[in-house]
């Protein structure tokens, strides 16, 4: 135990002292200017013209990607077996994401760091055995990236559904669904929950609160660190629904498949731009919406294509192969910026399957009814749960260190 205490200390903290990342490391900066050297050797020597290439062919891939052989398409009568306004096993995805989530931020608040980090291209085994042991739990940050293809599929299918009501109507929903859970769980946490509640002492405490009452506290860095943890994705999403119009504007105007490309690269910028360059690009872009654009967009595809009885973008990839990109993503360093897209475009191609039914969840057994449960309650659950958590992990911490250097007095 004192070994491992040791161990995690050493992995929190460098020789100098500075709090950084287990994942980073003191060779992050060599291995980003190998990569770099890599990249400009084997690209164009001019680096636009190497970006310009890059995107060109992910253009081209997607391009590819939305559209669908006339052998493998849905035939609109197989589509109607279920109605449109549920969908039987979304519940049950939700509850998995869930469950992710919980089970990654408890690890994190039991060892203090989430992840294997990385040696060299590929993962650092060089852990307790008791962390090598669960962490298949380091994962489920992907959790969130099934919320948010879910999300962008839910959003768009109601829309659809009622969009003759207007725009007004839809945020209003949207706005007295989300947020009225969300203010509850702030004021819980940042008045009353002791662990974490603000002593508004001084201005930055007030400018911290009042970034998290309107979501906007991922924009600047100075605001980085709400009271909860978890009310990232709150505010991402929020911004996200401010987005929607205009994609779903520009889907009609230029079609889906220029609107995922521009997502895409929206993505993929935010992800590699500080990766390749030594420059760190603006926080509102590597926090904001723009950085998890594709992945939510890519679920509203999903959502007018169902809608409108097209064939379902990325049905026709069989899904073993979005496991295997999602599987070198998560073990092999250089694509590890794109898991959490990995995780989100794994999501849309399962619910494509439950759609079509090639994908059935017996909604009725045991599992699939707690699942389900779980599901029903995931936003309540992801709201309150990190604070709880920590404070949970911390009371365990302390009794073990309490039982394990607290001898009893010996006994004449």
């Amino acid at each position: 135990h004192t070994a491992y205490r040791r161990q995690r200390q050493m992995c929190i903290r460098d020789r100098g002292g500075s709090m950084v990342l287990p994942f980073i490391g003191r060779s992050a900066v060599n291995w980003r200017g190998d990569l770099r050297l890599f990249c400009l050797a084997f690209l164009p020597p001019a680096t636009h013209v190497g970006l310009l290439w890059m995107l060109t062919c992910g253009f081209l891939w997607f391009r590819g990607a939305m559209r669908k052989p006339d052998s493998t398409r849905i035939s609109s009568p197989s589509r109607k077996l279920q109605s449109k306004g549920y969908i039987t096993g979304l519940d049950q995805m939700r509850g998995i994401a869930i469950l992710m989530v919980i089970t990654f931020h408890f690890l994190y608040a039991t060892f203090h760091y989430g992840a294997l980090g990385w040696n060299g291209l590929f993962p650092n085994l060089n852990h307790s055995a008791t962390f090598l042991l669960v962490s298949p739990l380091t994962f489920g940050f992907g959790g969130v990236g099934l919320f948010f293809a879910i999300s962008g599929f839910c959003i768009h299918l109601s829309y659809e559904k009622t969009k003759a009501q207007g725009w007004g109507a839809f945020f209003r929903r949207r706005l007295f669904r989300i947020y009225p859970p969300y203010l509850i769980a702030l004021l819980v946490f940042a008045f009353f929950y002791p662990p974490t509640r603000y002593a508004l002492t001084s201005l930055t405490d007030f400018k911290q609160f009042y970034s998290e009452v309107f979501l906007c506290f991922n924009l600047h860095p100075s605001t980085r660190w709400p009271v909860n943890g978890s009310f990232w994705s709150v505010a991402v999403e929020m911004q996200l629904y401010l987005l929607f119009p205009f994609v779903y504007w520009l889907s009609r105007q230029l079609g889906w498949s220029a609107v995922l490309t521009l997502c895409f690269i929206s993505e993929t910028a935010a992800i590699w731009s500080g990766w390749l360059f030594d420059s760190e690009p603006p926080f509102w872009i590597t926090n904001g919406p723009f950085h998890y654009l594709f992945s939510w967009t890519i679920g509203a595809k999903l959502a007018d294509d169902y809608t409108h009885d097209r064939p379902l973008c990325l049905h026709w990839v069989p899904l073993p192969i979005w496991l295997a990109l999602l599987t070198l993503s998560l073990v092999f360093r250089p694509l590890s910026g794109i898991s959490f897209m990995c995780f989100s475009l794994t999501g849309v191609a399962l619910i494509a399957r439950l759609i079509t039914g090639q994908l059935v969840w017996d909604s009725q057994s045991r599992i699939g009814r707690h699942l389900a449960w779980l599901g029903v309650s995931s936003y309540s659950l992801y709201l309150f749960h990190q604070p709880i958590l920590n404070t949970v992990a911390g009371t365990i911490t302390r009794l073990s260190d309490c039982l394990l250097y607290t001898s009893p007095s010996p006994r004449d």
